[in-house]
């Protein structure tokens, strides 16, 4: 019989998300157990789901094969990328939660391909409910109407920026480039032109960030509006319809 590949949740928070995808039983893979500081909610987690708490990578056991590493990158603050680099070296297969900087990125795909490992970046809001269903539906519009969606209009937030433009780019079925064009200001958003042969697509970026609470006053998740000829596809969040 085949083994489990043995997975460890890093981070309490957000990370309990990722604890709960472990409820039902996996063919393939086993959670391990979580690495954190310590907290109470950590230990709390770890007593809920009966597995182990770590508190440093070294402490890890040999045999852990994926590490999902849901602490804030030092994008917005936070030590992730650090935690990374950590886990590779470890010869442990890394998905990291977005956002992460481009020069981040590049640098743990570097790290991963010297250590024989695999890293990516998980933009997790596109296997959402809402994210599936807006893909799919503007997937099925552009086969019947023989093209992708001509115009459209997103409105996200700084931290969510990475999942907005992966839903995009999913919906409207394409791998090729989008040319970002800055237009103005508003008060609240920036107004950014998003170019491709195929049409032009207007993006409202929240222009601020609180460096200390990033995870809120976000005053837009993902917002996002596709048209064609015959009519338009919206969704309204993505904890949304």
């Amino acid at each position: 019989m085949k083994s489990r590949k043995k997975v460890i949740i890093v981070g309490a928070k957000f990370g309990e998300l990722y604890l709960n995808a472990f409820i039902e039983s996996h063919p393939d893979l086993e959670l391990a157990g979580i690495l954190s500081q310590g907290s109470l909610r950590s230990k709390n987690l770890a007593t809920a789901f009966g597995i182990p708490l770590y508190e440093k990578v070294s402490q890890l056991p040999q045999d852990i094969a994926i590490a999902c590493v849901v602490v804030r990158a030092s994008v917005i603050g936070g030590g992730g990328n650090v935690l990374v680099e950590e886990l590779l070296k470890r010869h442990i297969h890394v998905l990291q939660e977005h956002p992460v900087s481009a020069k981040e990125l590049q640098r743990h795909h570097a790290l991963a391909e010297q250590c024989g490992v695999q890293y990516r970046v998980n933009s997790f809001y596109s296997s959402s409910q809402a994210g599936q269903t807006m893909i799919s539906s503007a997937q099925q519009v552009s086969l019947q109407m023989r093209q992708p969606a001509s115009y459209g209009n997103i409105t996200t937030s700084r931290q969510l920026l990475y999942s907005t433009l992966d839903l995009l780019l999913l919906a409207l079925g394409r791998d090729g480039k989008i040319q970002p064009i800055k237009l103005g200001k508003q008060h609240r958003f920036d107004l950014i032109s998003l170019q491709s042969p195929h049409g032009d697509y207007l993006l409202q970026l929240q222009n601020y960030l609180d460096p200390q609470d990033p995870d809120m006053h976000s005053l837009a998740m993902h917002r996002l509006m596709l048209g064609w000829e015959s009519g338009y596809l919206s969704m309204v969040d993505s904890y949304g319809p």
